[in-house]
């Protein structure tokens, strides 16, 4: 998963805009590169099959964090933090379908 091909495809955000993040289920199974701070970079699966489920979240960087929190989402999207602006942000975290 690439935070670069996720960022193009909105059409608005650049990749150091996307945070990739994994739940603790899976954090065997990826292996994350070039990223900056939690942001941008590239998650590489090391598991040949997985079912999982995308959790995806974006909002302002100051509000995120509350979004994430508000949600119920906070154990599922591990090192990510808002940026503390008003530019928008995403977190895209790979999750377990139970």
């Amino acid at each position: 998963m690439n935070a670069r091909t996720i960022a193009n495809l909105t059409g608005s955000l650049d990749e150091s805009q996307i945070c990739l993040t994994v739940s603790s289920v899976f954090e065997d199974s990826f292996e994350k590169s070039g990223a900056s701070g939690g942001y941008g970079g590239v998650l590489n699966f090391k598991a040949q099959q997985l079912q999982a489920k995308l959790w995806v979240i974006c909002d302002s960087g100051n509000s995120v964090d509350n979004s994430v929190n508000n949600a119920g989402l906070s154990d599922e999207m591990p090192g990510c933090s808002g940026t503390g602006d008003s530019k928008t942000v995403c977190y895209v975290s790979v999750v377990s379908t139970n």
